[in-house]
């Protein structure tokens, strides 16, 4: 069974946009704060179980020279309807002795669903 909203058109007709549609639909968003080290868990079982859960990244924050900066890991479970974001916040130690800190870059998670 598809679930979605009915759309009309200026002419009446029904524009399709449901769980069977090939449009991905935002299902969510939420920023990931530069530094973050923890993982974010957030679980959508409202959704369609048949509908398929993937990510977009937006990178917010300017990469600095002085900074090693990442992109937050992401990881789906499609089954249980969750995504998980993993940050992270450390440091190394260039060949000259400079300490580098290595962070994730701020960034907003937009989570679509199909």
């Amino acid at each position: 069974m598809a679930f979605g909203l009915k759309i009309l058109a200026k002419n009446g007709t029904t524009v399709r946009l449901d769980t069977t549609s090939v449009t991905e639909t935002i299902v969510d968003s939420f920023t990931v704060p530069q530094g973050t080290a923890a993982n974010i868990t957030k679980t959508y079982a409202d959704v369609a179980s048949d509908m398929v859960l993937s990510v977009a990244i937006l990178q917010i924050s300017n990469v600095v020279t002085t900074e090693k900066q990442l992109v937050p890991t992401v990881s789906i479970n499609q089954s249980l309807k969750t995504v998980t974001v993993t940050g992270s916040s450390s440091t190394a130690t260039s060949q000259q002795g400079t300490t580098i800190n290595i962070l994730s870059t701020e960034s907003r998670i937009i989570v679509l669903g199909k």
